[in-house]
């Protein structure tokens, strides 16, 4: 059997509500553009997933690698304080 789901295209409300349920984001500078290339456009939702899919990816990057920069940081701070230790002060 031959099944086609015919979806309707997402509007630039359906962006909004995708955006907030999903990243918690109820406005953004980027969000004016996004809704007028949207309506040029003409995605389905699952165009949209993919979006947020990697716009999730971006954001655990970026917690990874401030978390490695924190990391970096603790470990200079010991190593400093190794130094001034052994010197004797």
């Amino acid at each position: 059997m031959d099944v086609h789901i015919h979806m309707a295209y997402c509007t630039p409300c359906g962006f909004k509500l995708l955006a907030a349920n999903y990243l918690g984001i109820k406005d953004h500078n980027f969000f004016k553009e996004i809704e007028e290339l949207i309506d040029i456009a003409n995605v389905t939702p699952i165009h949209l997933k993919g979006l947020i899919n990697f716009l999730h990816k971006k954001m655990k990057e970026k917690e990874e690698d401030k978390a490695k920069k924190v990391e970096i940081t603790q470990m200079k701070f010991v190593n400093e304080k190794k130094e001034i230790n052994g010197n004797g002060i």
